[in-house]
């Protein structure tokens, strides 16, 4: 593998435009447009393609059966020399990959599969949204660019604020004059534009992602640029939003999200309740969740004390995630409160208490553990759970008071 030159990136694009899959990002990086890396099996003559947008994104492209540059990919895949400092999801075009991925990498990475969408003009008309009173949509500008916090935000995908003002496009929601949901020109490639989209934790589930999307396909659709959308196929909430907005599935290829060895020893797992920040728990759940907002401290406090708790944490002690069980520890048990703190998402934190509790000596051979999720079946799956196997003998008492 041969890691090129910006100056060289130009050799790739040839090749890279052939690409039968929706590959915006790359073309950000080999037209020098973003910051990442572009490797290479000969800097003279490539055949074999490997591009990484900083975001953590990857595509992998041509020549599969190159036996020397795939072993220095695998090492590479793998995180061999524990040099990732990030979630990264990898692509790879054509389908003859797929088989050489498994061979590679074998059972060491996490498979998702990748949707690539195509917008239906007619079936957006039927759901346009516009703007409700309490909130203000806003064209997003260099100073809004600033604001908007999270992981998929401009911010992230250009890397200054005066060339997304020239060259991309953004409508921003404000709440009392504070951005809360954005939609946004991820990358612009000639006439398309591929979406990114981002709400706040608190203002999640109110419907002003929809609004914000809205505008910024009205506007596409007013000066000729095509949206594209492509999420993973675990992600429901993004997949659902997608529909709504009149697109549909074009194309599906495998999505393979690569370990990153060096994160995860540093986070550790454990159901030491002496360990646990009371005091973080409570503040998120009461304030940052979607299903206990209000909760008061004391319900918190004496959930804690009478269940199986599960704590993540770094190798300082810090706490970055938690989850608890409520069991009788022979016949059955309900997972619930699980949660990872927003800036610590997209590491394998979820998936390392998951896998904790699943395995924990106390649960493993229960007859049945239940939980209930709006948004994360797609992470639950990977460890057996399924919807109920009789929802119509299921039936649950509410204390609404």
């Amino acid at each position: 593998m041969y890691k090129l030159k910006p100056t060289q990136y130009k050799l790739v694009l040839p090749s890279l435009k052939e690409v039968p899959i929706n590959h915006l990002f790359a073309l950000a990086v080999a037209n020098c447009k973003v910051d990442g890396e572009i490797y290479v099996d000969n800097p003279e003559r490539p055949s074999t393609f490997l591009i990484r947008h900083n975001y953590g994104m990857l595509l992998l492209w041509g020549n599969s059966q190159n036996e020397a540059f795939n072993q220095k990919l695998r090492s590479y895949l793998l995180d061999s020399k524990k040099l990732r400092h990030q979630a990264e999801w990898l692509q790879a075009s054509p389908v003859a990959w797929d088989s050489v991925l498994e061979n590679l990498l074998g059972g060491e990475v996490e498979k998702d599969r990748r949707l690539n969408f195509q917008f239906n003009p007619a079936k957006f008309r039927l759901f346009m949204q516009p703007a409700e009173s309490e909130y203000q949509l806003a064209r997003t500008d260099e100073i809004l660019f600033q604001q908007m916090k999270g992981m998929v935000v401009p911010s992230n995908f250009w890397s200054r604020a005066t060339e997304f003002a020239e060259i991309g496009l953004g409508y921003t929601i404000l709440k009392d004059g504070v951005p809360v949901s954005t939609a946004f020109s991820a990358f612009v490639e000639g006439d398309e534009l591929e979406i990114g989209i981002e709400t706040q934790q608190d203002y999640q589930r109110l419907g002003l992602a929809p609004i914000a999307c809205s505008a910024l396909i009205e506007h596409c659709l007013q000066h000729g640029l095509t949206p594209l959308w492509a999420c993973r196929e675990g992600n429901a909430a993004s997949a659902k939003l997608a529909t709504k907005l009149g697109f549909e599935v074009k194309k599906t290829t495998a999505y393979y999200k690569l370990p990153n060895a060096r994160i995860m020893n540093q986070i550790s797992i454990s159901t030491d309740k002496t360990k646990l920040d009371v005091s973080l728990i409570y503040e998120f759940l009461s304030e940052r969740s979607y299903w206990a907002k209000g909760r008061s401290r004391d319900i918190v406090q004496k959930s804690i004390q009478n269940s199986l708790c599960f704590g993540a944490y770094d190798e300082s002690g810090n706490q970055l995630g938690f989850a608890r069980v409520a069991t009788d520890y022979s016949v059955f048990g309900w997972l619930m409160d699980v949660f990872v703190l927003e800036q610590h998402r997209g590491k394998g934190i979820g998936k390392k208490l998951i896998e904790a509790i699943v395995n924990h000596p106390d649960l493993k051979n229960l007859s049945r553990l239940g939980l209930g999720t709006a948004d994360a079946h797609g992470l639950y799956q990977q460890y057996g759970f399924t919807g109920l196997s009789k929802p119509a003998n299921a039936m649950e008492r509410l204390n609404i008071g």
